[in-house]
């Protein structure tokens, strides 16, 4: 997939800005939680093009932004109504919204989106199960689940973040997505290296 834009300039300026926890991205060029993320949100868009979207754990809302740049609705979700708050603030178009939701309990009705997006919010979870079972839920026969999460293997048996429940190695992961999806595809991303650089790459 073609990496098509990086990330587009905000129209407005929040009033209650997000600070940096490391709990949820926050966009700032040159950190590598934010890299992370936005090389995933810039991987979808071909798959978001005049499509129904939900962005399930849509955090501070650029991802969400940005896949309505391409999608004919988009939709952020995050439990946080301070999250949510901000993202209403600082991001408006005609086709995007955001909602308080429980990523495991959603407020849809069955078979809604064409794509769901969830990028580094299963670790975060208690209950992935319950959080599958309604992504499938809401999700049109046909439709693709574009989810990631931390490859523990690549962790040398540290954590990536305290705020997480539970991290997965790779066969943890697609015995978990397997469980619940008739086709499974895995993607990696990956560093490489470019002379004094090192950039992000499926």
């Amino acid at each position: 997939m073609k990496n098509k834009k990086i990330i587009p300039e905000a129209k407005n300026k929040s009033k209650h800005p997000l600070e940096w926890t490391g709990e949820r991205s926050i966009p700032q060029e040159g950190r590598y939680m934010f890299q992370r993320h936005l090389k995933a949100y810039q991987f979808s868009m071909d798959f978001c093009q005049n499509k129904v979207i939900l962005d399930a754990g849509c955090g501070e809302g650029y991802g969400s932004n940005l896949l309505a740049e391409v999608a004919t609705k988009a939709i952020g979700i995050d439990i946080s109504r301070e999250a949510i708050r901000h993202a209403r603030e600082k991001y408006s178009r005609e086709n995007l919204h955001y909602y308080v939701t429980d990523v495991v309990n959603m407020d849809f009705a069955d078979n809604t989106f064409d794509v769901i997006v969830s990028f580094q919010v299963i670790e975060h979870l208690n209950n992935p199960l319950k959080f599958l079972k309604e992504i499938k839920r809401v999700l049109k026969k046909g439709g693709w689940a574009i989810i990631s999460t931390p490859n523990k293997s690549l962790c040398d048996g540290h954590a990536f973040g305290k705020y997480h429940v539970k991290e997965y190695r790779y066969h943890e992961f697609m015995d978990l997505l397997n469980s619940y999806f008739d086709k499974v595809e895995y993607y990696g991303l990956h560093l490489k290296s470019e002379g004094s650089t090192v950039k992000l790459r499926f």
